[in-house]
């Protein structure tokens, strides 16, 4: 959001729930709205008409029938105010189990849990019902990290303070697996382009991720993370397993992604004009200081 709060001549409506970063909340451009997607009533202040929406919302304690009833509500809204632009941020996760180990836009989807379930049916909603009331964008980050994201965080935790030796088994049977990372910046770079591009959107989906990094994989960034977290190598050299390894691994964790080598394409949204405003290293740098202030305030 500092992003779009840094640009002039804007107003940025937002609604406000249980939690709130007062910091942002409190510049002279930003009107807060105190509503609750699930009631329609208290929504309709939120849209003015001819605006741009961009929704970041998914009730996770709710079930999928209250996710589409929210956003439902909140495209009523939009088609009454006749807005320009609706620009959902859903996941790239929503391509599932799938034999391909290159994802892009065009791959079909086959969701594989109830969280990948739940994000497609919500795509599909908003582009069979809605899609001819408005623009409508949707953007399907891969793993998000940044300062208090929780995709690197589980690693950063377990790598800082669990079982060396099982960090060490982790290594090996990980290897240089994809970790499919997209840096916070990245995406947030990603929806202001959408926001401000004079190309008409038709029903388009965009995949973003880091993943034309080649250090975008487990051995990098753990080793990484050890390094800057100043914690040594293991005593034992890394014997990386067969990749099959990995790959019976994850089915017997009932994981969607079985293939340790997907990668997710973002040639679509870069062909459109997109560029990157953060590099891969960059970011790590950045997820690491803010992890080792925290440990150590917490301490």
């Amino acid at each position: 959001m500092n992003q779009l709060v840094r640009r002039k001549g804007i107003e940025l409506r937002v609604l406000i729930h249980e939690k709130t970063n007062k910091n942002i909340m409190s510049r002279n451009n930003i009107k807060t709205i105190e509503g609750d997607l699930l009631k329609f009533e208290t929504i309709k202040e939120l849209i003015v008409p001819g605006c741009t929406v961009i929704n970041l919302v998914y009730l996770k304690e709710c079930s999928k029938q209250e996710n589409l009833c929210a956003i439902a509500n909140l495209v009523e809204v939009c088609a009454k105010a006749k807005i320009k632009k609706f620009i959902h941020c859903s996941t790239a996760s929503v391509a599932g189990r799938v034999s391909s180990e290159t994802i892009d836009e065009n791959t079909v989807c086959n969701p594989w849990d109830e969280y990948e379930n739940n994000k497609l049916a919500i795509e599909e909603l908003l582009l069979e019902k809605y899609g001819g009331l408005f623009e409508v964008a949707i953007l399907r980050p891969t793993a998000v990290f940044g300062a208090g994201g929780l995709n690197l965080m589980k690693l950063a935790n377990e790598l800082y303070s669990g079982s060396r030796f099982v960090n060490y088994l982790k290594s090996c049977l990980f290897g240089s697996r994809t970790m499919n990372l997209v840096c916070v910046e990245n995406v947030a770079s990603a929806i202001v382009f959408l926001i401000s591009s004079s190309k008409p959107f038709n029903n388009e989906v965009f995949i973003i991720s880091d993943d034309k990094f080649s250090k975008n994989n487990y051995r990098y960034v753990a080793d990484y993370l050890l390094k800057r977290m100043k914690l040594g190598g293991y005593i034992f050299p890394i014997k990386h397993l067969p990749s099959y390894f990995f790959t019976i691994f994850l089915r017997l964790m009932g994981k969607s992604n079985i293939n340790p080598k997907r990668i997710y394409n973002s040639t679509k949204l870069e062909n459109l004009g997109w560029e990157r405003t953060a590099g891969f290293d960059q970011c790590l740098d950045s997820f690491t200081d803010w992890y080792l202030k925290e440990r150590s305030a917490n301490q």
